[in-house]
């Protein structure tokens, strides 16, 4: 069983692919995956196609639930304690009924779960303790660090859920090393091999759909895309708009020479006051959120592609990157020097590594990179094949295996 809130037509997060592949990859190496997912009226964003992808073998059940965020009287004069965990705590009174059901009647071997949404922890917490059903974590990245949450009931909810999962589940699933180290310490009486790691990766066969051809570089503009969301402050790109602003005042390129795309920044507002302020509209866009498959388009028909993760994320790395290096385009990563995303691109020749808190050197390495889809010069390698998230799920597969009774 896969409980997981974000399964398709789920639009408006990339962990969606993460499971999408979980799910269709199992079911290909002979297992039988039944995925309990929310209800579609709880999704904000939907992308309908990505329903297409779903294997016919997976069978895919939902209940109800009820983002209270959405709901105008909820979110603005009830207390907040009762959208804890999260607004999405509804789908905890048509989960767990469902999932008691499914044991009785069909007797799966295990159950797996998918974060970020904490209900979704939860539930699987309490099936757990109801049914002793063996428990993989696909926690992906940290729950709680020092700054999230916030002091308060929330943050101990968080803090008792996230060691509930620690101790309860039989594995933990992490994304990155950093995510795994933390743990590890975090919680050094629990035996370490419970953590493991499976990176996020990218889809062979969404690339393989792909009607376009890659275009190389023949005139201006040059334009270089970041596609996904830009978080204010753990992808926050001042100091990039800083960089511009300079190379503009010392008349090293001209508006039509270069443009850069944010597509989908979930924060088009501050950002467009931002770049309106700075006079930097002519060279910086905002564009909507697209499908996954025209996103995918997008990418890998820029001249460049751009991605930015600051320090306070460092045992974090975006999902978009596997797919940034699959495209095979130039990278320019501005991105915390010291973190796991950094250590993972710091010798990929496609990349062009920069510090995201420095203006002085985001503008050198910018100069660099532009000359570079000038000149041709950025190659990629063959190495991004690691990534394909087929190799992912056999080994989770072989995890699985490995603690299914008897």
């Amino acid at each position: 069983m896969l409980l997981a809130f974000q399964f398709p037509p789920f639009g408006s997060s990339s962990g969606v692919h993460r499971i999408l592949a979980t799910a269709n990859h199992l079911a290909e190496l002979g297992w039988d995956p039944i995925v309990i997912a929310a209800s579609t009226n709880s999704y904000r964003v939907l992308d309908s196609l990505q329903t297409q992808r779903v294997d016919p073998r997976v069978k895919v059940i939902r209940t109800y639930c009820k983002d209270l965020g959405r709901v105008k009287y909820l979110s603005q004069y009830l207390p907040g304690f009762l959208a804890l965990p999260d607004s999405w705590n509804t789908w905890l009174f048509t989960a767990i009924p469902k999932l008691l059901a499914l044991i009785r009647q069909q007797t799966p071997v295990l159950l797996w779960s998918s974060y970020p949404i904490a209900t979704t922890n939860l539930i699987a917490i309490i099936v757990q303790r109801m049914t002793g059903i063996p428990w993989v974590a696909d926690l992906r990245d940290i729950m709680t660090d020092e700054y999230y949450p916030e002091p308060g009931l929330k943050r101990k909810l968080f803090k008792w859920i996230e060691r509930q999962t620690a101790e309860r589940a039989r594995l933990l699933i992490f994304t990155t090393p950093g995510a795994r180290e933390e743990y590890a310490h975090r919680y050094g009486y629990i035996n370490n091999s419970k953590f493991r790691v499976i990176e996020n990766g990218f889809d062979e066969g969404a690339f393989q759909c792909l009607q376009v051809r890659r275009n190389d570089f023949s005139g201006l503009p040059i334009r270089i895309v970041h596609s996904g969301i830009l978080y204010p402050s753990e992808r926050d790109p001042t100091e990039l708009f800083a960089a511009v602003k300079q190379l503009v005042e010392e008349n090293l390129i001209q508006e039509g020479e270069l443009e850069i795309l944010f597509r989908g920044t979930g924060h088009d507002k501050l950002w467009e006051g931002v770049l309106t302020e700075e006079s930097l509209l002519g060279f910086i866009k905002l564009g909507k959120q697209l499908p996954y498959q025209q996103a995918l388009e997008e990418i890998v028909t820029a001249e460049g592609l751009l991605l930015m993760q600051a320090d306070n994320c460092d045992s974090q790395i975006p999902g978009k990157v596997y797919e940034y290096l699959r495209s095979e385009r130039p990278i320019l990563a501005l991105v915390g020097l010291h973190g796991d995303t950094a250590n993972l691109l710091r010798d990929v020749p496609q990349v062009v590594l920069g510090d995201i808190h420095d203006a002085m050197d985001i503008k050198q390495k910018l100069v660099g990179f532009l000359s570079e889809i000038r000149s041709g010069v950025v190659k990629a390698t063959g190495d991004w094949r690691q990534y394909d998230r087929r190799i992912g799920v056999r080994k989770l597969a072989e995890y699985l295996e490995q603690i299914i009774p008897g």
